[in-house]
């Protein structure tokens, strides 16, 4: 394994913030559109709620901050702990910057940032780790 804490990778925090921000704008506003699309005229007055409560949607959520974290670790090679701690820090704000252009400023709370938070450093930090341990893989063969 690598040390922990090393000098950051800029490219792959930056590449793993930029899928986070695509990830989250896919989620948070594509799908919903694709949805409405798919389903026009008439969508069903529950789907958003039958949506929300699917297993797919639960998978594709939680892929939100791992494929983010995994990259960076990836990217890296080397301190994957750190540089999906990294990515995951910059999750919340990346999720306010893209509620607030999307005009949605007012209705967010901080309580859903703040969790954002938790779920990013907690599970782009893990998943740095299988990042960078792939990585090691890759480079031992």
């Amino acid at each position: 394994m690598t040390p922990v804490i090393s000098k950051p990778n800029l490219r792959a925090i930056m590449v793993a913030s930029g899928v986070f921000a695509f990830l989250y704008f896919l989620s948070s506003f594509g799908l919903s559109a694709f949805i409405n699309w798919w389903f026009s005229p008439m969508p069903p007055d529950d789907l958003p709620q039958r949506i929300v409560q699917s297993s797919i949607w639960a998978m594709f959520s939680f892929s939100l901050y791992l494929i983010p974290g995994f990259i960076s670790g990836l990217i890296a090679g080397r301190s994957g702990l750190m540089h999906g701690l990294i990515v995951g820090a910059f999750s919340a704000p990346i999720m306010a910057v893209i509620l607030y252009v999307a005009g949605f400023g007012g209705a967010v709370q901080a309580g859903s940032i703040l969790y954002g938070l938790g779920s990013g450093l907690f599970w782009c930090s893990l998943s740095g780790v299988f990042g960078e341990l792939v990585a090691l893989r890759v480079r031992k063969s």
